[in-house]
């Protein structure tokens, strides 16, 4: 333990309101001192709130811990004579750390939330030995303070999955690593608002940025690194059967792409899954793109869509973030009578049945400028209308403005090329859809 770190118990008026000492009660790192907040504890007349102050003494770049423990519901502040240097938001057990820019006498206010706030409490301070700014590898575990962001070295030795775990009692961590054409970045990924980084890692140096969610975090955090063999069936983009077998993909910040073809029309149902991020699917060829992030369970993606013979392309990536392995899987069958949608006229109606998370596409060929009407009704699902231009920018989109569950779309169009999207908030079966014009 280094020493030159000392806490006295100061038992004085709030700062500035013209304090009051009375005998200091020293303690010495690893110890604890207990108190208590009560009505007769000096008032802070700004808000209401009421403070114990202790005096510490911290060496230069000296890494400082401070907890308080109990039921007060308190928060932290520490004073450089009249300037604030450091604050802990209100809780049942705030803590606060520094890393002292000078040697000097520091005062610590433990106060109570509020003016109701009452009640005991255990303080305990510590000196803590932080980073020292060795390069770190896998295996390595280590507790530092952060102001603002911090950059980490990082040297992989050999190929490997790694998983990069930040965590903070003090604030909301945002782990990033970037280097060897990897960038990648999680917030919340870990255990509540903790970070985790699952990544493919070549040999060679990265960068491990530290920070927090808003700007000016200050605080303790722990960062740990750790490494696993590569999964053998791990396919980094390439070729993809549509045959339904599984492949393993690791992403790291920039999406996969995975192509493949089709000689004939078909019904082609892909997914994507992952424990370690929010899926999202993006799927392009024959002039046309679409995309789904959560149509599978939870946070899994999956389209299903009836697609014309050609050359197709899948993106496989994350929707808010993160990293981490997937699993992702294609597969083709014939198109049952009715689905898939088609070409569609103004004044048509068609009669259509739509499957368990599909989505049915229409060509809408516009001739005559003016207002038209597209309406989806059914008995068996929520109906649900997406209208897009010749570039497949989104122009209008509704869910039960045609009546009930009935989705009815209502716009003024120029003449040309448009999709309509028919599909389902809820359920699958049979539907109606029209589009009526002037």
């Amino acid at each position: 333990m280094k020493q030159g770190f000392q806490l006295v118990l100061a038992a004085m008026a709030a700062i500035g309101h013209g304090a009051v000492a009375a005998e200091p009660a020293p303690l010495q790192p690893g110890t604890e001192v207990r108190g208590e907040i009560t009505s007769s504890a000096p008032l802070n007349h700004s808000d209401g709130s009421r403070s114990e102050l202790y005096v510490v003494e911290i060496g230069e770049r000296e890494l400082v811990s401070f907890d308080v423990s109990g039921p007060l519901r308190a928060q932290l502040t520490l004073f450089d004579g009249e300037e604030l240097v450091a604050r802990s938001g209100p809780g049942e057990s705030p803590s606060l750390a520094l890393r002292a820019p000078r040697s000097a006498a520091y005062t610590l206010a433990v106060s109570s939330a509020d003016a109701t706030s009452f009640g005991p409490y255990t303080l305990s301070a510590q000196v803590v030995d932080g980073w020292d700014g060795s390069v770190l590898r896998s295996g390595t575990a280590i507790l530092d303070w952060v102001d603002g962001s911090r950059d980490l070295p990082l040297q992989v030795d050999r190929r490997g999955m790694y998983t990069i775990d930040l965590r903070s009692d003090q604030f909301d961590t945002v782990l990033r690593i970037t280097g060897n054409g990897v960038d990648a970045r999680d917030d919340d990924g870990g255990d509540g608002t903790d970070s985790r980084l699952s990544v493919l890692l070549e040999p060679g140096s990265y960068t491990l940025n530290v920070a927090g969610w808003s700007g000016g975090t200050q605080g303790l955090y722990r960062l740990a690194v750790a490494s696993r063999p590569v999964p053998d069936n791990l396919v980094q983009g390439g070729p993809l059967r549509a045959d339904g077998a599984e492949v393993q993909g690791a992403f790291q910040g920039t999406p996969l792409r995975y192509r493949f073809e089709l000689s004939r029309q078909r019904l082609v149902t892909i997914d994507m899954r992952s424990q370690h991020f929010d899926s999202l699917l993006v799927l392009q060829g024959n002039g046309a793109e679409h995309r789904d992030d959560d149509g599978g369970d939870g946070l899994n993606a999956r389209l299903v869509r009836v697609l014309e013979p050609g050359a197709y392309t899948i993106e496989a990536s994350a929707a808010t973030g993160g990293s981490g392995l997937f699993t992702l899987s294609l597969s083709s069958a014939e198109v049952p009578a009715g689905t898939g949608g088609g070409a569609l006229a103004a004044g048509e109606t068609r009669d259509a049945l739509l499957l368990p998370d599909a989505t049915d596409r229409y060509a809408l060929t516009v001739e005559t400028a003016g207002e038209y009407v597209v309406d989806m009704a059914s008995g068996d699902l929520d109906s649900w209308l997406e209208l897009f231009d010749a570039q497949g920018t989104s122009i209008a989109s509704d869910d039960d403005s045609g009546g009930g569950l009935n989705a009815r779309i209502r716009a003024h169009l120029a003449p040309g090329t448009y999709s309509v999207d028919a599909s389902a908030l809820g359920g699958d079966g049979r539907y109606r859809i029209s589009v009526s014009g002037p």
